[in-house]
């Protein structure tokens, strides 16, 4: 008859119970089975000398655990990898970060709630079945080097696709690898595994590599269009024809779900794709609240087939400001303004329409804007927290260096470009002064935290130079916008630097 674990009694002194934590044993009857497995005396009340002992030789024991599975890793690492998924790897012996955050996200899915539970037995067998078959998207760095972000996603990619194998439209026994590469590798499985019919475009791949919150929702329509359903059938946040469905397949592969949305819609009211692209690049891209009247400001631009696109992203800021933003409003210095406060003060102009309102006079309008937020005083009131994202340096001409706080002589033709996170009221209005935008207007975006603004100077022999505003998207991690002096794109040049500084602080590129 087995004998139940007995706890630690609350009469144990301080320095057992001290001892027990220390070693990780939660009852007596474990510690006793410990000591006589490891040649210790199988009684609690000891010595600090013997104490001492028992914790060299638990030390001893994991790190001989961390090393055997160090090796393990080394000459086997899909074995490793499936260790991970059937959960019998202790994390404190896991050789990286990426694999310990792997393991937790594991432990997580398999506990979920609001999607199909993980069954971590099945990962491991899809593991091996795919090492079986060469693909090179479960090849994780492990041991001593550090594991690549992209395969780590990858990996956690799967996991999602094992979620979801009651959704599988083909057995995976019947994939072959047909390219070299990871990337198309996976694309390839996620084809062969959900796509029914059709191919899904590309830029639907990434409902299953992100790990935001709103990509489960994302999901069911993928599993759904991938089955042969139609989009409209799913629960957008918007009415969809047939003709807008047809066109959010069809949305350029850098887009995000939300944006591939809004290009849909655009090209359905009767756009086409320059403006629906320069659409889903504002602030309509991921907002589809009050839609009927973002709808009539669509038709609008429809209307306008001469309009400058570099008008499009300002002017919806002006509309935006002018129809829900509410009027300024004073509370304490670390107070967040609340529903109470916005419904107290009111928008500016709440029964805004775009009726009877030609190109011309809305550009006035907009530029007499920009001159107001420019001349505002009561912009300059909030600071908000660092969005954690990295900064970029780069010192061009002259030898590099690895420290970024370090001052730069700047002599001849040497460059130093730089990409640093606006974070007050005050810096957004110096910002639009001096490239004559709007910048100023998302001062309440940054301080809620669903947008991060920065600028991209240059400083030369001649000073120094302000040259780019970059919008991120802080839900979903992308560039979502850029703006130079009057509302200019990017150059070839700056835009190389933006995906630089983009691929080393983690951001996706969202942008035209």
């Amino acid at each position: 008859m087995p004998i139940r674990p007995t706890p630690i009694p609350e009469q144990l002194s301080r320095a057992v119970l001290d001892h027990l934590n220390q070693l990780g044993i939660s009852n007596v009857k474990t510690y006793r089975r410990w000591c006589v497995e490891n040649g210790f005396g199988r009684g609690l009340n000891k010595n600090k000398a013997n104490r001492r002992a028992e914790l060299t030789a638990a030390r001893r024991n994991q790190d001989s655990a961390a090393d055997d599975f160090l090796r393990l890793c080394k000459r086997q690492p899909i074995k490793a990898l499936q260790a991970i998924c059937e959960g019998k790897v202790d994390p404190a012996h896991l050789p990286s970060p990426e694999l310990l955050e792997f393991s937790k996200a594991l432990t997580a899915a398999a506990r979920s709630k609001h999607e199909p539970a993980l069954n971590r037995s099945a990962l491991s067998d899809v593991l091996k079945r795919l090492s079986q078959r060469r693909a090179k998207f479960i090849g994780l760095a492990l041991a001593q080097r550090a594991s690549s972000s992209s395969n780590y996603e990858t990996l956690l990619a799967l996991a999602r696709v094992v979620q979801y194998r009651s959704w599988w439209v083909r057995p995976l026994d019947q994939w072959r690898p047909k390219s070299k590469s990871s990337r198309r590798q996976f694309e390839s499985l996620l084809q062969h595994l959900f796509a029914k019919y059709e191919p899904m475009p590309a830029f639907f791949q990434q409902v299953w590599t992100s790990s935001a919150t709103a990509m489960t929702r994302y999901r069911r329509w993928y599993l759904r269009v991938g089955r042969g359903e139609n989009l409209r059938k799913c629960d957008l946040p918007i009415p969809y024809t047939r003709r807008m469905a047809h066109w959010f397949m069809r949305a350029p592969d850098n887009f995000s779900v939300p944006q591939a949305l809004r290009f849909g819609q655009v090209i359905g009211l009767g756009g086409d794709q320059r403006l629906a692209r320069t659409i889903a690049m504002t602030r309509l891209a991921d907002n589809f609240s009050c839609d009927e009247f973002w709808v009539t400001v669509i038709r609008w631009f429809v209307n306008q087939p001469l309009l400058d696109p570099v008008q499009v992203g300002p002017i919806i800021d002006y509309i935006y400001f002018q129809r829900f933003v509410p009027e300024h409003v004073m509370v304490g210095l670390n107070r967040q303004i609340d529903d109470a406060d916005r419904a107290a003060a009111g928008a500016r102009q709440p029964n805004f329409t775009m009726r009877d309102r030609t190109a011309e006079s809305l550009v006035r309008h907009v530029n007499r804007w920009h001159q107001g937020l420019a001349n505002s005083n009561r912009q300059q009131v909030c600071t908000w927290i660092p969005s954690g994202i990295t900064a970029f340096s780069l010192l061009e001409g002259g030898q590099s260096s690895e420290d970024h706080t370090a001052s730069v002589n700047l002599e001849g033709n040497v460059k130093h470009w730089t990409i640093r996170e606006l974070l007050s009221s005050a810096s957004l209005v110096a910002e639009g002064r001096k490239l004559n935008h709007c910048v100023a207007s998302y001062a309440s975006s940054c301080r809620n935290r669903s947008t991060s603004i920065w600028t991209m100077e240059v400083e030369s022999f001649s000073g120094l130079k302000k040259l780019l505003t970059i919008e991120v998207s802080l839900r979903a991690r992308a560039v979502v916008q850029i703006r130079g002096k009057n509302n200019r794109f990017p150059n070839e040049k700056e835009l190389g630097l933006i995906r630089r500084w983009a691929a080393e602080a983690g951001l996706k590129l969202r942008v035209c």
